[in-house]
């Protein structure tokens, strides 16, 4: 795997910088849209369904989402990363992470189901082909995303999401009358139609102007072993990191309510603006060292604190928000603790900045264990913490127990920059 981060690294080095900023700001500019409209489409939700029956909505939805990020996290870091390999038979290592994501989100979407109908009192057989169909369209359309950025396909990335973004919203208005679980369904549909689009329009396109460059020594390319070697690496602790994210609703709807659960998954919606700002920053950072290792920590820092000043300022606005959120939600949200949860779900976000900023560094250098080892800390603490403070306070409660990890996280992350940075300053320090 040393040699493949050596060729990845060629591979972006050799990009002209403004290659990578246009990639760069499109992947930002798609997700930020992405959270836009999904803020519209949890508020439109919120108006035309009851809390009650959105919280089971939402919790459904975050077992589905929690499966799709566990089956396709791993494998979709290592089309990011080997896709662009010289060598790289894509259309090869395309279909072998297909089949794996497939058959891994299948599997997990059945077990879901089982947890579904144990925990949220629906028939088996319903809850299993809704968890099923919508873990494999949740895994795909995970996948798509660095499917296309692997190809050098990123600027299509926005059309296709804020299709499906759109999509979702029609449908969600036209399903509340219609069926029982309207979000399930609009989420689903619109997943698999943007995935089903990208797999067999955009992506065989790509693949087409790419083909003489890949067939171009591919023997010494990324294999089959290499991929899955990846995927489960890289894989476990990003599927950890985010999987706690997207389970929270599901959580608190089994153990407060599905009216907490529905509180939870509003303001998750707003609060999650912030891991955006991070994440494209982080994202952005760790293009930018793989191709100029020069400086690493020094500019891991500055990113850092631009990052972190942002995140605080995006965290205010939010706050300041909060009534007018409440007011977006509709009446039946007055008297419910929206502003408090929003509240404690947006310092937890700005708490785990410097994680955020020091993993995409640690990335870069080719480092994943020691992701890995602090995915797993702050899952370990995560859990135990939302689920006896959601015992005790409800969505509150679940927001603090999240929040508390996220900050534990977030210290691990300030001191890995600040005692690395310090080491590069003064490497004799660390001279045998």
């Amino acid at each position: 795997m040393t040699s493949l981060r050596v060729q990845f690294r060629d591979a972006v080095g050799r990009l002209p910088d403004t290659h990578v900023a246009v990639h760069s700001a499109a992947l930002i500019t798609t997700w930020i849209i992405t959270a836009a409209t999904g803020i519209i489409f949890w508020s439109i939700a919120a108006r035309v369904m009851s809390p009650e029956r959105l919280g089971v909505d939402t919790a459904v939805i975050s077992l589905i989402s929690t499966a799709g990020i566990v089956a396709a996290t791993g494998t979709a870091n290592s089309f990011v990363a080997l896709l662009p390999a010289p060598g790289c038979d894509r259309q090869k290592r395309l279909a072998d992470g297909y089949l794996i994501v497939g058959l891994l989100s299948t599997v997990i979407g059945a077990a879901m189901g089982v947890v579904a109908s144990a925990t949220l009192h629906l028939d088996l057989v319903t809850a299993m082909c809704w968890t099923t169909v919508g873990s494999v369209a949740a895994a795909v359309y995970i996948l798509k995303d660095s499917a296309l950025v692997g190809l050098g396909g990123t600027p299509k990335l926005l059309g296709l999401n804020l299709g499906a973004s759109i999509g979702k919203i029609g449908l969600v208005l036209l399903l509340t009358s219609q069926v029982s679980h309207p979000a399930v369904l609009a989420t689903v549909v619109s997943s698999a139609v943007a995935s089903t689009v990208a797999l067999g329009v955009v992506i065989p396109r790509l693949l087409s102007s790419s083909t003489s460059d890949s067939s171009a020594g591919a023997a010494s390319g990324p294999t089959r072993r290499d991929l899955a070697i990846f995927s489960v690496r890289d894989g476990a602790g990003s599927a950890m990191a985010n999987g706690v994210f997207l389970i929270l609703p599901f959580l608190t709807t089994w153990i407060a309510g599905a009216i907490q659960g529905a509180v939870v998954a509003l303001t998750l919606s707003f609060s999650l603006s912030l891991e955006l700002v991070s994440g494209g920053v982080g994202t952005a950072l760790t293009a930018g060292l793989s191709a100029s290792p020069e400086r690493l920590w020094e500019r891991g820092r500055r990113a850092w604190l631009i990052t972190q000043a942002i995140a605080m300022v995006t965290a205010l606005g939010l706050v300041v928000a909060g009534p007018a959120v409440v007011a977006i939600l509709g009446a039946q949200y007055q008297h419910l603790p929206v502003v408090s949860v929003l509240v404690i779900l947006t310092a937890g976000s700005v708490a785990r900045v410097p994680f955020v900023i020091w993993s995409s560094v640690v990335r870069a250098m080719g480092r994943t264990g020691s992701i890995l080892l602090t995915n797993a800390f702050g899952t370990a603490l995560a859990i135990p913490l939302i689920i006896w403070c959601t015992m005790q306070w409800g969505a509150v409660g679940a927001a603090v127990g999240l929040s508390i990890a996220s900050t534990a996280t977030g210290f691990i992350g300030a001191v890995g920059i600040l005692t690395n940075e310090r080491s590069a300053i003064h490497p004799s320090k660390n001279r045998a």
